[in-house]
């Protein structure tokens, strides 16, 4: 298919719209969007893809597959061995734990029904999961691994009702939403059933476009798409956490999206903005920068004591960005051209990252985060009487009722700056995430560092100096 500088522009402004959302910059509140207007893309690029194979005859699936996962799974691989490199020497074993779930749900994309019964989107806790952004991941796999076959059979046999077919389960999908921001908000921001018309919504724009003759004038392209603009826009401002998503607020970013697809053409304002090499640059690292943000936010997140600042934030992003780069230089680029990788190569690449990253998410989750590695006998018995959980690595989180009802009192906030008499407690605990050498240590000595630690314990919180 052609190729559309200004859906590079798009993709740059939903990428940097979800870096900046999951850093906390204040003013990108509603950047959450950015996810909406990445499935309005990929609908419509994918569909195209499929119709003009649909149109020439030549449709094949295991095609279609290839060029998925070459898209897709190296750069996601990458990632994922990253991630559990670090979470080894980051997290303790209830959080390597959960990582190791998280993991294998990856593998098999349905991390997304996993978080539905395990995570809110927005609480405390899953700030500290580095691969929750993987459920958007999973949500369109799933909707690739289903659509093709759909698209096929009514193209061959039911033509007629293609675009028939394709609005009626759009509607049926947006009023699931409808419904279910009322009423079970958790799975409708995570399930397909209630994300399926957004992807639908370019599957349409795709065909639209493919029948569709070229005779608007500039003015109308102009104003078309300069509205899509602000709509796409607006809502990375105006929207927040408490807005409902999907919802029919969404139709604001993805309408607005498919708009700009549409109607951006050639000489347009929002052409000629979208198409700036920055932004074109940005759009073409946007699924490894989407890929890494996350972890690195996660990371710094569990590592910090206090809620990272506004300079570790703005690093964050810049790392996301930088590593991004790289990882689309020099893996999604050569994995993407047949003739540097070929087919053999890359399936026995994917079989053998696919099988190690598997063997260690299962054997992470049958150790409970291989807790027997980080902890003597000693260990546990402490943690057990300290913490009321065994493995827990926030030593007031029973009182806070994180684990047990999902809520955090006022007192377990960041930054709560009320003063609070603390107990001194000197030695015998090390950094966290890391397996320290200590006088009298009650960890196994597999890292180096210093003898003795200071921490100051408040009621509610534990402050390291």
């Amino acid at each position: 298919m052609k190729y559309r500088k200004e859906i590079d522009g798009l993709r740059a402004v939903a990428v940097l719209a979800v870096i900046s959302f999951h850093g906390e910059f204040v003013i990108f509140k509603g950047g959450y969007v950015g996810v909406d207007i990445f499935f309005v893309i990929s609908g419509f690029l994918i569909t195209t893809i499929l119709m003009n194979d649909l149109k020439s005859g030549e449709l094949s699936i295991l095609d279609f597959y290839e060029r998925r996962a070459r898209r897709i799974l190296p750069a996601l691989m990458f990632v994922l061995g990253c991630t559990v490199l670090l979470s080894w020497v980051c997290m303790f074993p209830d959080q390597i734990e959960n990582l190791s779930k998280t993991l294998i749900a990856t593998l098999f994309y349905s991390s997304n029904f996993m978080f539905w019964q395990t995570a809110g989107y927005y609480t405390v806790g899953a700030q500290e999961m580095p691969l929750l952004h993987t459920w958007s991941l999973s949500v369109e796999e799933q909707y690739y691994l289903v659509f093709p076959f759909i698209l096929a059979f009514l193209w061959r046999k039911k033509r007629g009702w293609l675009v028939l077919s394709l609005i009626f389960v759009g509607v049926a999908s947006f009023t699931l939403s409808e419904w279910g921001w009322r009423h079970s908000s958790v799975a409708n921001f995570y399930l397909i059933p209630s994300r399926a018309w957004e992807l639908l919504l370019g599957s349409l724009a795709a065909i639209y476009h493919l029948r569709s003759v070229d005779n608007s004038s500039k003015l109308i392209d102009n104003t078309i798409a300069t509205i899509g603009l602000l709509m796409v826009l607006s809502p990375i401002f105006l929207f927040n956490k408490s807005t409902p998503n999907p919802s029919y607020y969404t139709l604001i970013p993805t309408l607005g999206t498919v708009a700009v697809i549409l109607y951006a053409n050639s000489g347009t304002l929002v052409n000629r903005i979208l198409s700036l090499k920055l932004l074109v640059g940005v759009g073409l690292i946007s699924y490894s920068a989407y890929l890494w943000h996350y972890p690195i936010y996660a990371f710094s997140r569990i590592l910090s004591i206090e809620k990272p600042s506004l300079e570790q934030s703005v690093l964050s992003g810049v790392g996301a960005l930088t590593l991004g780069y790289l990882s689309w230089k020099f893996i999604e680029k050569p994995f993407r051209d047949k003739q540097t990788i070929p087919l053999r190569t890359l399936l026995i690449w994917i079989g053998t990252s696919t099988t190690i990253l598997l063997f260690i998410g299962i054997s992470g989750y049958a150790s409970s985060g291989y807790k027997n590695l980080y902890l003597n006998k000693d260990g546990q018995k402490f943690l057990a009487e300290y913490t009321g959980r065994k493995d827990s690595h926030i030593p007031y989180r029973y009182e806070c009722n994180f684990y047990f009802t999902n809520t955090i009192q006022t007192d377990c906030l960041y930054q709560k700056k009320e003063k609070k008499k603390v107990t001194l407690v000197w030695g015998g605990l090390p950094c966290p995430g890391f397996n320290c050498w200590t006088a009298g240590t009650i960890f196994r000595p597999t890292f180096f560092c210093p003898t003795y630690h200071l921490w100051l314990r408040p009621r509610n919180r534990d402050y390291r100096s």
